[in-house]
């Protein structure tokens, strides 16, 4: 009876394998598109700064659209530039409130938004650094109409970083492109969180990006190195060599499509930890490409300080 029984055993074993596989590839395209939002609630349950001020920042609060509130802070450098943040996948502005330690201090004027998908957002749908791009752009022409020719830098963290690089092939007037933990293949990220849930990558995160790609287009899925910025803009990247994110391999890839970048290594730091484990240093480096970013451009140091 059993031998009668087991092609259809297997026939549902395989079937049941297929359905999971399905089900987790739609679930991590729907977390990647629609990430847990990290808003003022979470920080106050967490006992974190809810705003600059609670940070022990001056702000002020703008309304820029397409993006929403803008925190803009006031920095400690008078002759630095406005540093505009791009946060990463899940983040928020909320958590960038523990990078101000680190560009505060070079910076002018210091501007904080909410991802599309993210934190206070209006827009519910995280596009990857599609639409977000076209919101990055539209938050530098605003600063630079209010404050004519002071200069404008965009820093990207993971995800932000392709938001960046977008952003500036999009026609982003900026002095200078700060990438923390550049989120090459946004692939990896959910190679990870499929890793972590215990399933195999080779067959869900594919399944994942073809409903990505579904969802938004053949742009919805397009990496980092296909915005090189050949606009003589100089770039400076930052990444822990503990990263396992974004290997370290692949954001030199990112040097070497790029004349104008300078790569710095941060030893014993993961993946978006430099600014927060390493601030002073973080400061100190941000500072000197800044002020020497046209003396430094080509230039990498790979030595983990």
């Amino acid at each position: 009876m059993l031998e009668t029984m087991l092609p259809g055993i297997i026939l549902l074993l395989l079937v049941a394998a297929v359905l999971l596989i399905g089900a987790v590839a739609a679930y991590v395209a729907y977390l990647t598109a629609y990430p847990p939002r990290r808003t003022e609630g979470v920080a106050i349950a967490n006992g974190w700064p809810t705003d600059p001020k609670a940070a022990g920042y001056t702000f002020e609060t703008q309304t820029i659209d397409p993006v929403g509130k803008v925190w803009l802070v006031e920095g400690e450098a008078a002759g630095g530039p406005t540093v505009v943040v791009c946060h990463g996948w899940a983040d928020s502005r909320i958590g960038v409130l523990g990078w101000l330690g680190a560009v505060a201090p070079v910076a002018k004027r210091v501007a904080i938004y909410d991802q599309r998908g993210h934190g206070d957002s209006p827009h519910r749908r995280c596009t990857l650094g599609r639409d977000e791009a076209r919101d990055a752009k539209a938050v530098v022409d605003a600063l630079r109409a209010q404050h004519g020719d002071e200069p404008v830098v965009l820093l990207g963290a993971s995800l932000g970083a392709l938001v960046a690089l977008r952003a500036v092939a999009a026609g982003a007037a900026v002095a200078g492109v700060v990438l923390d933990s550049p989120l090459v293949y946004p692939a990896d990220a959910s190679k990870r969180m499929v890793t972590t849930m215990g399933f195999p990558t080779w067959l869900t995160v594919p399944i994942a990006w073809w409903l990505l790609g579904r969802l938004g287009g053949e742009g919805f899925r397009r990496n980092s190195l296909q915005f090189p910025l050949d606009h003589g803009v100089p770039m400076l990247i930052m990444q822990g060599d503990a990263d396992t994110i974004t290997p370290l391999g692949h954001t030199r890839h990112l040097v070497e499509i790029n004349p104008h970048a300078r790569l710095e290594v941060f030893a014993g730091c993961g993946h978006v930890e430099p600014a927060s484990v390493q601030t002073e240093r973080y400061a100190r480096v941000l500072g000197a490409w800044w002020h020497g970013r046209s003396a430094g451009a080509g230039q990498s140091s790979d030595t983990a300080l």
